[in-house]
């Protein structure tokens, strides 16, 4: 099965899933559907995705909840590491986003991993249906709600809403077309123009998050950067390490060469191939910079 297609399928179970605990008013967090979407993303294709479990020790201290390797050693590997947020339902805004790791803000835990480490930060967001959607569409293929349950936007997009009010929700959050449904990750347009996001310096984990500025509703989009990442996010093959560790299917222990000891570490790292018919129809290339 093609990644582009399991990534699409994911994403309508969990509109469907969103909706239904909606009417039957069952309320859960980002992990519960995290581990959800894991199950079933393993379900749909054991042979090209991988799931490795890190330990518990790792999770008190992340600001990261996966860490996606998406690619093949034929085109090379995209290194992402991943927040996940979930909409209130009711208020369609992303409640969490402030929230903190110990003394730090998450964004800053997530931000420093990613700069440390090779990968580019991007937050995840859970949503449900919203009256808003079709303006919220920044895939250049045709308009499908659904799609819109899974996005991924890069963390520079979510940095502004610390101190700004009126941004910490999904309208905002999909004004900037940097926002896509996350099957757009197989896409190389994405690809391109996420590697070129600069990771920002951390805030000061002593600076206030509730310290809030009002929204210029004339600015809408933040600028892209021209530079590159410090480190490139991109692997012209997967990591021996990642490779050994298929066969024990959990990580037990990260090689300073992937993960600076300073940092946090993911909870867990998601290994999605690509297949060749992904590659002959142009949904996954070489992330390399032009």
């Amino acid at each position: 099965m093609m990644l582009q297609t399991i990534l699409e399928d994911l994403a309508r179970d969990s509109s469907a899933r969103f909706r239904d605990s909606q009417i039957l008013d069952i309320r859960f967090g980002e992990e519960t559907i995290t581990d959800l979407v894991l199950l079933e993303l393993k379900r749909l294709s054991p042979q090209n995705v991988l799931i490795l479990q890190t330990s518990k020790a790792a999770e008190a201290s992340t600001g990261t909840d996966w860490e996606w390797w998406i690619g093949s050693d034929r085109v090379g590997w995209t290194r992402y590491a991943v927040q996940a947020k979930k909409m209130n339902w009711d208020t369609e805004r992303y409640n969490s986003i402030t929230q903190r790791t110990g003394s730090k803000l998450q964004i800053d835990v997530l931000d420093a991993f990613a700069a440390s480490n090779g990968a580019i930060p991007l937050y995840c967001f859970y949503n449900s249906a919203t009256s808003t959607a079709k303006s919220a569409w920044n895939c250049c293929k045709a308009f499908d709600a659904p799609q819109l349950a899974c996005t991924v936007t890069p963390s520079a997009i979510v940095r502004p809403c610390i101190s700004t009010r009126g941004t910490k929700n999904f309208s905002w959050m999909h004004s900037h077309i940097e926002t896509v449904p996350w099957r757009c990750l197989t896409c190389p347009t994405t690809t391109k123009r996420y590697q070129r996001w600069v990771t920002p310096e951390p805030l000061d984990a002593n600076e206030s998050s509730e310290e809030e500025k009002p929204l210029d509703s004339k600015v809408q989009r933040t600028n892209v950067p021209d530079s590159p990442p410090r480190r490139s996010a991109h692997y012209e093959t997967l990591p021996r390490v990642i490779r050994e560790a298929r066969q024990r299917g959990r990580l037990e222990q990260f090689p300073y060469e992937l993960y600076d000891d300073n940092q946090s570490y993911p909870r867990r790292i998601l290994v999605l191939e690509s297949s060749v018919e992904d590659e002959a129809r142009g949904g996954v290339q070489h992330g390399g910079e032009d």
